[in-house]
Parts: C-alpha cells; sequence; structure tokens
C-alpha cells in the first residue's frame, strides 16, 4: 500500500501493540468459554477509557490526514481492549504478583541492554537515533517508559505477602536503583525532573495509606526501614562513581 497509509517509524509497535490485544482478548474468552462464565468485572475507568476513543474517533472526521488519525485510532482501541482483557483475567492476588513480575522482567531486559549500549557504543542489536535507548530508538522515550514502570518495584517492596523472604525486596530494590542510575546516565532532563516528584507522591502515598489503616509501623517495618537506608547508600555511591569517573 501507499506509504502514507502508515507511520513506519512506528509501524513494527503497531502491529506488535494490536496483535497482543487480539491474542488477549481471545484467550479471555476462551477462559470464559472453558468456566462456562462470561463475567465483566466492573470498572470507574471504563467510562474516561471509552471517553477517549469516542473522542479520538469523532476528530476522525476532521483530521488533516485521515489515514494517520485511522492509525492512532486503531492504536488507543488495542490498548484499551488490553487493559479490559488483563482487568478481566486477574481474579486474584497471584495474578497481580505474576502481570507485576512479567513487566518487571521486561523492563529488567531493557535496562541490561540501555547499560550495554552505553558501555559499549558499538553495540548494534537494536537501531537507535539517540543511545542509550534500549529497544525504543531514542533515550528519552525509553525513559518516559521507565518513569512509568518503575513505581512497580514498590508492589514488591512493600509487599509483605511472604515475609519469610527477602528476595522479592531485595530484588526490587536493586532493580528501582539501577532504574534512576539509568535515568541519570542518559541525561535526560524531562525524566530527572519528573522522578523526584514521583518519589514524593509515592511516599506521600505510602503515609495516607498507613494512617487510613492505622498499620504505619507495618508498612514501614524495622526491616523495610533497613533496606531502604541501604540501597539509598548504594545510590549515592554509585551517583558519585559517575560523577567522579564518567568520561
Amino acid at each position: 500500500m501507499n506509504a502514507g497509509w502508515f507511520d513506519f517509524a512506528d509501524l513494527a509497535q503497531c502491529i506488535y501493540i494490536q496483535s497482543i490485544s487480539g491474542i488477549m482478548l481471545f484467550l479471555w474468552l476462551l477462559d470464559c468459554l472453558i468456566n462456562g462464565n462470561l463475567e465483566v468485572k466492573k470498572s470507574n475507568l471504563y467510562v474516561p477509557i471509552l471517553c477517549i476513543l469516542l473522542w479520538s474517533g469523532l476528530s476522525f472526521f476532521w483530521a488533516t490526514n485521515r489515514a494517520e488519525s485511522f492509525d492512532l485510532l486503531t492504536q488507543w482501541v488495542a490498548c484499551g481492549i488490553i487493559f479490559f482483557s488483563i482487568y478481566n483475567m486477574v481474579k486474584t492476588n497471584i495474578d497481580v504478583t505474576i502481570i507485576m513480575g512479567a513487566m518487571m522482567t521486561s523492563m529488567s531486559y531493557l535496562m541490561v541492554i540501555g547499560l550495554i549500549q552505553y558501555c559499549q557504543p558499538t553495540f548494534n542489536l537494536y537501531v537507535q537515533a539517540v543511545a542509550p535507548s534500549a529497544t525504543f530508538a531514542n533515550k528519552n522515550m525509553f525513559c518516559d517508559y521507565l518513569i512509568i514502570v518503575l513505581p512497580l518495584c514498590f508492589y514488591f517492596f512493600m509487599n509483605d505477602s511472604n515475609k519469610s523472604s527477602l528476595y522479592p525486596k531485595i530484588i526490587s530494590g536493586l532493580i528501582f536503583v539501577s532504574g534512576i542510575q539509568f535515568i541519570i546516565i542518559s541525561k535526560t532532563r524531562a525524566e530527572m525532573l519528573s522522578f523526584p516528584i514521583l518519589l514524593f507522591m509515592l511516599l506521600i502515598g505510602l503515609i495516607i495509606l498507613g494512617k487510613i489503616n492505622k498499620n504505619l509501623k507495618e508498612i514501614f517495618s524495622k526491616q523495610k526501614v533497613v533496606l531502604i537506608i541501604i540501597f539509598t547508600s548504594l545510590f549515592i555511591l554509585v551517583l558519585t562513581s559517575f560523577f567522579l569517573f564518567a568520561p
């Protein structure tokens, strides 16, 4: 087809996301068929998502480039289907942990690729416009992604469902510190500004949650406080080393 029908810069991502949305919707319907129960969970997010999709669909009629507008609309519809499918497939805390773990694993892989790109500029497994960018072609887009997914580390750090094991907390803390370091070495000004604001909001949220549930001491247990001190010290050490020895 004519090149005007596609945004070739984002074509691969569009194919990936839209294919995944179709697969996930199929799996949800298959799960309902197997269990013999087609149940749609309620969510307050359905309305704002539908409003966005509706407005995007209406704007199609006055868009200057309807081909690109339709391409963007299909992408947003695919993202809405992914949210709907995941939300309705999640039934237990174990399901939530599996999803969070999958997202953290993906984030860890991308950070490893980004660090290799930073340490070895000739590494060309993924095409880059501005390095280090992992698989996002541009480091600013990669750091935008990190800002969104790094708060997932708090889930595993604050989760006390498995009190006998420190490994989830240690691993999530290390990933969190590594993500901050990556944002710093990338020297992206927007993310370096937005991250402290995000961190402040997370801490305020935890304090409010603790006061509401009247278990602030449990949320900030001695174990967690010790780990926070260790990770903060590690962050300061690595950050100092970077500024002292970076080229």
